[in-house]
């Protein structure tokens, strides 16, 4: 049956160019914030990571803490779980853990660079870095 106003009365069916241009370039914006999301909850992973691994020899350092000689002894792997002293999540070199004992092996700082922020460096008075702008997370000895 032929339609006078409309023309041909088969019925067309698809998506037109523009419909799936405008389909892509909603799926291409979705994407790109997920993926920055994405990346960006990534990196506080890591980050807890380090805090936590800080924690650890932090605490691996306190436990073998010599209360008679007033001496902390040097990190070994065999102080924890997996029996490997702990690594920065990143392994790319710009984050590494710094564990520092004084001479005297009286006193130590542990620290990590942190990704997005949220150290506690500046709270402890300690500054891993001179001239750096870098955040980092630090555990003091506790032992006087």
């Amino acid at each position: 049956m032929y339609n006078v106003l409309r023309g041909n009365t088969k019925k067309q069916s698809g998506f037109t160019l523009v419909e799936l241009m405008v389909a892509i370039s909603i799926v291409a914006v979705l994407s790109a914030v997920g993926f920055t999301l994405f990346q960006s909850t990534q990196a506080s992973a890591r980050d807890a990571k380090r805090r936590a691994d800080v924690d650890a020899m932090s605490t691996a350092l306190e436990t073998h803490y010599n209360a008679e000689s007033g001496v902390y002894a040097a990190l070994d792997d065999s102080w924890f779980s997996d029996k490997k002293i702990p690594t920065d999540p990143l392994n790319s070199g710009g984050y590494a853990y710094s564990v520092t004992i004084s001479g005297d092996n009286s006193s130590y700082v542990d620290c990590a660079k942190l990704e997005r922020g949220g150290g506690n460096y500046s709270d402890q008075g300690v500054t891993p870095a001179s001239g750096t702008s870098a955040v980092y997370y630090c555990k003091l000895n506790q032992q006087q």
